[in-house]
């Protein structure tokens, strides 16, 4: 006996994708998302729109995050220190040839902090500024004093004629250079006066004090701070230029034309500037997403249901092998179904009342015991080619429930007779067989083979059952 073709019962198939209406719904869902994150992504890296309008450095400015904003302006800040030091009237100072002036200041006092409170006055940010108004010194006045602090010595040798021999006398020693000997002479009387305003407050806060001039010149010298103080200059000029080189390299587009826009560079009074869009889920997509994934899903389906190479409870013994269909047990571990699965499977029943297992075992029972006693079969056997726990029990159920109705039969379960050369040797004397296979375990090739040694030893088959 050769195995039939089958012809795909659509109905049936329908049934079957229904009853997956579960995975249909996950599937559906996972499509949609799967297209509607596709069309998120891809309208976010599309171009972004654009507008032309008006250039100024607000539109820069919500471009760029805060931390790129101020390195443009740090790079404009490098922008002015570097000016300032091209332009420093200290760098044009020749330091070989420059003129230099002295002031050297005798204090008297009780207090040993009046010394002390006058050297600070002539440090601070106040003479310095006072000293760039009365000369209109553009440069960095504070430069020119070339100690960095005036200092003061008690009982200087070179000024001890000059004042009295008392524990309470301090000098104070001033020096700064400029860019001629009238510059220089002029800052001293500057120095004096600034001192002469201040006399009052230091009264105030330290009680009565003589500050006496011991000495004050100006000159030309070859020999002065200046070298030294232009020395480090340079050295502050190279590095900020490194930095500011640097910076101005790792500049974004949109940061250099914020930058052009803020030093007068840019010339153009119109610039694109993204407009703001944000992306979009495409209706379209999520429906092609839903139903592209369901149609694959449809595909793997129907793949599985009409190649599956195993008995399914809806495989049929007449189309595939020209047998009786004697008949279907609902296995005993079967879930009872529900509401849709239920709806389902009477659909697919299309009609037919679904058994239960002592309702089906019965009939089958009585079906096969009126077939035996028309034809005086005294030797049944239950065949299985699929041995397991719920095979056996059903085939044995069965031929207990057979013999209970024929008492005159003599029934035998055999099992992989394909293969079980025990259960070969009790197919002789056998008058007939019922083919027993269970669904989703039993493979369809060895029910063949099975049944093709049946009909060739000549052996009867009354029909098949389905578990």
């Amino acid at each position: 006996m050769e195995q039939r073709e089958v012809e795909i019962d659509l109905i049936d198939f329908m049934y079957e994708v229904l009853s997956h209406w579960r995975g249909l719904i996950v599937v559906i869902l996972i499509g949609a998302v799967l297209g509607g994150g596709y069309s998120y992504i891809n309208s976010a890296a599309a171009a972004v729109p654009t507008e032309t309008v008006e250039v100024t450095a607000e539109i820069y400015e919500e471009q760029l995050t805060d931390r790129e904003i101020e390195d443009v302006h740090t790079l404009i800040t490098y922008n002015q220190l570097l000016a300032s030091y091209a332009n420093d009237p200290l760098m044009q100072l020749d330091a070989a040839n420059v003129a230099e002036g002295s002031l050297v200041l005798g204090v008297v006092s009780e207090n040993e902090q009046v010394a002390q409170a006058v050297s600070t006055l002539f440090s601070s940010a106040e003479f310095y500024q006072y000293v760039s108004d009365k000369e209109n010194y553009s440069g960095d006045v504070s430069k020119l004093f070339v100690s960095a602090t005036p200092f003061y010595s008690k009982n200087d040798a070179s000024v001890a004629s000059a004042l009295d021999d008392s524990s309470n006398q301090e000098t104070i020693d001033i020096r700064f250079v400029g860019e001629s000997e009238d510059f220089c002479k002029n800052v001293l009387e500057d120095a004096k006066a600034f001192l002469n305003e201040k006399q009052s407050t230091l009264n105030e806060a330290y009680g009565d004090y003589s500050v006496y001039e011991l000495s004050s010149s100006v000159g030309v010298v070859g020999e002065s701070k200046v070298s030294y103080l232009q020395y480090i200059q340079t050295a502050e000029y190279t590095a900020a230029k490194t930095s500011r080189d640097a910076m101005e390299k790792g500049l974004t587009d949109t940061q250099r034309l914020y930058y052009n826009l803020l030093q007068g560079i840019e010339d153009e009074t119109s610039v694109d500037v993204p407009v703001d869009a944000k992306p979009q889920v495409s209706k379209k997509m999520i429906a092609l997403g839903a139903i592209g994934l369901l149609f694959l899903y449809g595909i793997y389906l129907f793949m599985a249901y009409a190649f599956n190479g195993k008995w399914q409870n809806h495989s049929s013994y007449q189309e595939t092998y020209g047998l009786t269909d004697l008949g279907t047990i609902r296995k005993t571990g079967a879930k009872q179904k529900r509401d849709l699965d239920a709806l389902i499977a009477r659909g697919r029943l299309r009609g037919m009342k679904e058994l239960s297992v002592e309702e089906a075992v019965d009939t089958l029972s009585s079906s096969i015991a009126l077939q035996t006693e028309k034809e005086a079969i005294r030797t049944l056997a239950f065949v299985g080619g699929n041995y397991g726990e719920e095979t056996e029990s059903q085939m044995k159920a069965l031929a207990e429930a057979l013999q209970k109705k024929n008492a005159d039969i003599s029934v035998k379960t055999l099992y992989d007779v394909s293969y079980n050369a025990t259960a070969i040797d009790q197919l002789a004397g056998v008058d007939a067989v019922v083919i027993v296979e269970t669904a989703a375990k039993s493979r369809i090739s060895e029910m063949t083979k099975e049944i093709l040694l049946l009909t060739n030893q000549k052996i009867r088959i009354l029909g098949g059952v389905t578990i």
